[in-house]
């Protein structure tokens, strides 16, 4: 995919069948701003604007930014892959000694229940 915020968008729209006026209308945007925003010749974009058009496109701002070559969505998603494996493996591990522990003190009180008979 291209690696530009307009580039990004015209191919965008163009896979989505949208008409550069239909996009701008579904977006709540002038048709001159859109085709400014497709000519990269607008430096940068408001969060809400893009937000707007990738909603308008059926896809997240996310997927906007990782196409228009503004964020590497597969490094973020591994990174946070990995974080949130990480802290699985730690509740399972604190998970495992709490019911190692529970384990222990049920054998306990088993083996004092059977001497009090």
């Amino acid at each position: 995919m291209p690696k530009s915020l307009g580039r990004a968008l015209r191919a965008l729209r163009e896979r989505a069948g949208l008409q550069a006026t239909a996009l701008a209308r579904a977006a709540d945007l002038s048709q001159g701003t859109l085709t400014r925003l497709e000519k990269d010749e607008r430096q940068g974009i408001q969060l809400s604007t893009a937000c707007r058009l990738a909603a308008a496109l059926g896809i997240s701002v996310d997927e906007l930014a990782a196409k228009a070559g503004l964020l590497d969505l597969p490094d973020v998603v591994s990174a946070d892959v990995k974080a949130r494996g990480a802290q699985v493996s730690q509740a399972i591990d604190a998970a495992q000694k709490r019911l190692k522990a529970a384990a222990e003190d049920l054998s306990r009180a088993q083996a004092s229940l059977k001497r009090r008979r």
